[in-house]
């Protein structure tokens, strides 16, 4: 579409315009059931007695640690978001922050 000088463009005439909104929900819908087909496809595929016995198997000590860890960097990575939150100036619920 070519423009004169002087005269707006009609946005609402482009047919691409229109649905694109509408393909891209689509499109997202289409890539969460591609994930959820995926993980059912490969779930099945695994021994699942075989990672219960593997985990059966782990000390008590590696598992607590690693609990530990996990629990550790959630927190440095929260506050990394409530001094994120603070610098910027949100007025977002510390709680809030800290669950996202």
């Amino acid at each position: 579409m070519t423009r004169l000088r002087g005269m707006p463009v009609k946005h609402s005439a482009d047919p691409a315009r229109r649905y694109w909104p509408l393909a891209k929900k689509a499109l997202t819908a289409l890539f969460f059931i591609g994930m959820v087909v995926l993980l059912v496809v490969y779930a099945r595929k695994v021994d699942w007695d075989d990672v219960a016995q593997a985990i059966k198997h782990y000390r008590r000590n590696a598992i607590l640690l690693v609990v530990g860890l996990v629990i550790f960097s959630y927190l440095l990575y929260g506050i990394y978001d409530l001094i994120g939150r603070a610098y910027c100036g949100h007025q977002l619920a510390k709680k809030q922050v800290l669950l996202v």
